[in-house]
């Protein structure tokens, strides 16, 4: 079977190997491979993909996650018609993963009382009256499948305050696959947010749950950026 080594290719992203490693050599790559005492950027080994087709047929995002001894990372390729854009994304600390009802429902507390502390990647449901009742109350009984993403996320950067917003597709989803291939039956929702000025200005809500999860699906904050083709090699196992 003949591989393509044209980078622009989808099919070059598709038929990735498990055990391939990538070596990423944008600006934060490099400034992170100083760290270490070199400047040849950083390399991973590509552990799992998973192929998320949108539900009207509309794009596809391969989600790679690579891992290497310091740290792990996704690749997100996104792939509309035969263009593509390549992210590398971290899982922020400052979220914690969890499902649907678990973000809807985790109560932390500080001086001013109890709050959940992972709401804010939801809307506030149109059922719920402020005036009439308690939102920690609320959510214990509000069905998480109906929970609709945020269309802005308030984050801080370096002491700076920014706001991601939502791109223009809004909230979507897709049936996914795995590589190396699982029995699941799995969806995934995918929300993508942008921000302007920000050392880390692209950002992901990435859902992947099985199909019948009353709960929603495992949920990960992704922060990142985008990359050029030019800043990434891959070495195919």
């Amino acid at each position: 079977m003949d591989v393509t080594l044209d980078k622009t290719d989808p099919e070059f992203w598709e038929d990735t190997p498990i055990g391939s490693i990538v070596r990423l050599t944008d600006k934060q790559s490099i400034d992170l491979s100083m760290e270490h005492g070199n400047l040849d950027g950083l390399s991973y080994t590509v552990k799992e993909i998973q192929r998320i087709r949108e539900s009207n047929d509309v794009l596809t995002w391969l989600v790679m996650s690579l891992e290497s001894n310091e740290d792990r990372i996704w690749l997100v390729v996104k792939i509309v018609d035969e263009e593509l854009s390549v992210y590398a994304y971290f899982a922020s600390e400052d979220f914690e993963t969890g499902n649907r009802h678990d973000c809807m429902t985790h109560v932390d507390e500080d001086d001013e009382g109890e709050y959940l502390d992972s709401i804010w990647i939801f809307q506030v449901p149109d059922a719920f009256d402020p005036e009439e009742d308690e939102l920690i109350d609320f959510m214990k009984d509000f069905d998480p499948l109906e929970m609709k993403y945020a269309t802005a996320i308030e984050w801080s950067e370096d002491d700076t305050d920014i706001e991601y917003l939502v791109k223009k597709q809004g909230e979507m989803h897709g049936k996914v696959t795995e590589i190396p291939a699982s029995d699941s039956d799995l969806y995934a929702t995918v929300v993508e947010f942008q921000a302007e000025g920000a050392k880390n200005p692209e950002a992901m809500l990435l859902e992947v749950g099985d199909v019948d999860a009353e709960d929603g699906g495992l949920i990960r904050l992704l922060l990142g950026t985008e990359v050029r083709l030019s800043e990434i090699d891959v070495l195919r196992a």
